[in-house]
């Protein structure tokens, strides 16, 4: 169910509520007065931590950082020279 923002026009009071879609309007929890939801620009997705990549869809060596001692394989690579026609 979605969530609703409200805020009364009596006593301007403001809320979040979640509500079926079929019955959007509110009662103020303050005054009682039937209020309707209001008009938000839409919502934002927030990705916190380490994220779905990092944590469901890499391969384990770029996950995890090098233990001591390990070579760090990315950092020596060089890439194969072309020969010279």
């Amino acid at each position: 169910m979605p969530t609703y923002e409200y805020r009364c026009s009596e006593c301007n009071n403001a809320w979040d509520e979640v509500r079926s879609i079929l019955s959007v309007e509110a009662k103020c929890p303050l005054c009682g007065h039937l209020c309707k939801p209001l008009i938000s620009g839409g919502s934002t997705v927030i990705f916190r931590g380490g994220g779905f990549h990092s944590n469901d869809y890499a391969k384990d060596d770029v996950r995890r950082p090098p233990k001591p001692g390990e070579p760090n394989h990315k950092a020596h690579f060089t890439p194969p020279r072309r020969k010279k026609k």
